[in-house]
């Protein structure tokens, strides 16, 4: 998994393997507050189906975005660029 913003890093969330019991292969995930995208390239990258990622922090989107590209997975995985609530979804705030 690679970063375009950044050099690759293993921290937090995903260096402490708490998606490993996640299994996701040839599932459709839904990640909302998708942040930089790096959960949902996780998702991908793990054989999901399909990624819809949700993030209404427009600067963390275009992170995303970029890092989405980096992996190829521009195919597997929508960024929404929206917040999600209730049975609304609300559309990104600047």
């Amino acid at each position: 998994m690679s970063y375009g913003h950044m050099k690759p890093i293993n921290v937090g969330t995903l260096g402490n393997n708490e998606y490993r019991n996640f299994h996701v292969a040839d599932k459709v995930v839904v990640d909302i507050g998708a942040s930089i995208g790096d959960t949902a390239i996780l998702f991908a990258l793990s054989g999901a189906k399909r990624v819809f990622a949700y993030e209404l922090n427009l600067k963390s989107a275009a992170l995303a975005d970029i890092n989405i590209e980096q992996n190829n997975l521009c195919e597997k995985i929508e960024l929404v660029k929206s917040g999600v609530a209730g049975r609304e979804i609300l559309k990104g705030a600047p």
